[in-house]
């Protein structure tokens, strides 16, 4: 899937690729588990919801969890690049909780 402008979809699921371009892709009603892909320097928006991410993601835009949970499972990443922007009614974890060294990510506090 190419994401062409800025969008909003209710949750992603499944595998496959995402590119973003330069677009946010923003995730309404985040309920789900993608295995797949998310590149380009476009960010990702968990809007509610919890989303789980599980596949090796290089997208390099920022990453806001605005009202949900962003979920990034034992095997999963995502680039360094892509500070992750948590409200104040939002969650961001990672399953196993430890992190290695090239899984560590820049934590936006507002």
């Amino acid at each position: 899937m190419n994401v062409l402008t800025s969008s909003s979809i209710g949750s992603l699921a499944g595998s496959g690729t995402v590119n973003l371009g330069t677009h946010t892709l923003i995730l309404t009603n985040a309920n789900s588990t993608f295995s797949g892909t998310i590149s380009g320097s476009g960010g990702l928006t968990i809007g509610s919801g919890t989303e789980t991410l599980a596949g090796n993601n290089t997208y390099a835009g920022t990453t806001t969890i605005s009202a949900g949970t962003l979920v990034l499972s034992a095997t999963a990443s995502i680039a360094a690049a892509s500070a992750v922007k948590p409200t104040a009614c939002s969650t961001y974890r990672r399953f196993p909780p430890r992190q290695s060294p090239s899984r560590r990510f820049p934590v936006w506090v507002p």
